[in-house]
């Protein structure tokens, strides 16, 4: 894990400016049409008004949380100061099944 959240930011940007262009180039029907990049996360863009937002999140590889509701992890917090704790699994059950989507 990046020792600090600003440091994956170049890295995914990276990613994500390769996946659009290597996607728009192959003329793919579903690449991407935009690109753009928040404080925290990035929004990918499609032509019929979809988008899809994406938030850097890395595993818990050194088991320094709680596992034991689910898949703990690390995502970024707004000010880019530090990783926090997150449990995606965990908050699934916590949602009511009928509000879920």
């Amino acid at each position: 894990m990046a020792d600090h959240p600003a440091a994956a930011q170049p890295l995914v940007n990276g990613w994500l400016g390769s996946y659009v262009s290597v996607r728009q180039a192959s003329g793919h029907r579903l690449a991407p049409t935009k690109l753009d990049k928040g404080k925290r996360a990035w929004t990918l863009h499609y032509a019929d008004g979809f988008h899809m937002d994406i938030l850097p999140v890395v595993p818990d590889l050194a088991r320094e949380l709680d596992a034991s509701m689910g898949d703990p992890s690390w995502l970024t917090e707004k000010e880019l100061t530090r990783w926090q704790p997150t449990n995606p699994a965990r908050v699934r059950r916590l949602v009511p099944r009928d509000q879920r989507r």
